[in-house]
């Protein structure tokens, strides 16, 4: 397991000297700090950190309305940012990149929490991942039910027809775009969302009425 870098509370070296430089000669400062953090040097991400941690966090709460988990999304951005360093290309567009991968955490995240909210399964709290559930005697009949919800919402996935599931499973389960679930089913994206659409709400009609 590769090491991650306390990301959030390093802070650049105390004898760094910011000073104003052309919008070209900060991109290339942000690529050069990126060639560092591929060869491990912790230091130079976390200078990229400091950069952008507060725009991005405003950026994730602009698109989650929510600042929790704003300041959540913005974490896990930076440490997907390091866990693919080493297939970052220095090409002078480091903020497209960055913001783009902030953007497509922030609608993947709104993407679940619209499913859930959907179907009933958040319960007007936030989920969580079963792996991260409290097991403690007290909580034992919370974590029973919230696994046995999931088995219900499988068996009624299983009952959708192919050609609603296929879509719903692409959306939701794999992140997948309405042009590139039209690609794999041969239909227009206009379809594909229509499908995704329906599926859902045959899915909750699927669902006993205690869960959805």
């Amino acid at each position: 397991m590769s090491e991650q870098p306390h990301l959030l509370v390093v802070c650049a070296p105390t004898d760094t000297v910011v000073k104003a430089t052309p919008t070209s000669e900060l991109v290339a400062s942000d690529d050069l700090l990126m060639l560092g953090a591929a060869q491990g040097h912790h230091p130079a991400f976390a200078q990229l950190v400091q950069r952008y941690e507060a725009q991005v966090r405003r950026f994730a709460q602009s698109l989650l309305g929510d600042g929790p988990q704003a300041r959540d999304a913005a974490q896990e951005v930076f440490l997907r940012l390091w866990q693919a360093r080493g297939q970052y290309r220095a090409q002078g567009r480091f903020r497209e990149y960055l913001f783009t991968l902030a953007r497509n955490l922030c609608r993947s995240k709104r993407r679940r929490k619209r499913l859930a909210d959907f179907l009933g399964l958040n319960d007007g709290e936030t989920q969580q991942p079963l792996d991260s559930l409290p097991t403690a005697a007290g909580d034992a009949a919370w974590t029973q039910q919230s696994k046995e919800r999931e088995r219900l919402l499988r068996v009624a996935l299983q009952s959708l027809e192919e050609s609603f599931r296929t879509p719903v499973v692409l959306r939701y389960l794999n992140e997948l775009s309405y042009e590139e679930i039209a690609v794999v089913i041969g239909r227009t994206p206009s379809t594909a969302r229509s499908r995704v659409f329906y599926g859902l709400k045959r899915l909750a009609e699927l669902l006993p009425h205690e869960v959805a």
